[in-house]
């Protein structure tokens, strides 16, 4: 639970679009759901949705209906998203050459350096 700059960032496949943003003061894991909840509020409505992520705290909590011990307001976010279409979490491993992976990570990370004194999607 220690908590300190982080980034988020997803990509979307189709028009090779990338998008980023971060905190100061976060946990790891409230940077992996909202990077899956920026994603969502960006997408158009309707039709299935395929979200890859390597966080196993996201994957694992949605398609388990695990326990939601801390960032209530973003998984209830995401549960009203799934009320409204289709979304299927899939876990995949990190830093193991996905080339989409492979960016959103890098780009996560070039935002957690900056340290901003902000939060952007929270």
């Amino acid at each position: 639970r220690d908590k300190g700059p982080g980034g988020w960032a997803y990509f979307v496949h189709g028009n090779e679009h990338g998008v980023s943003g971060g905190c100061s003061d976060v946990t790891n894991n409230h940077m992996e759901l909202l990077a899956v909840v920026m994603a969502l509020r960006n997408m158009p409505a309707g039709g299935p949705l395929h979200i890859r992520t390597d966080s196993r705290y996201v994957s694992h909590t949605f398609n388990s209906f695990g326990t939601v011990r801390s960032n209530h307001p973003l998984w209830r976010e995401l549960e009203e998203f799934a009320a409204q279409r289709s979304i299927k979490i899939e876990w995949i491993k990190g830093h193991a050459g996905d080339p989409c992976n492979e960016l959103v990570d890098k780009l996560a990370l070039q935002v957690a350096e900056l340290a901003p004194d902000f939060c952007t999607g929270r």
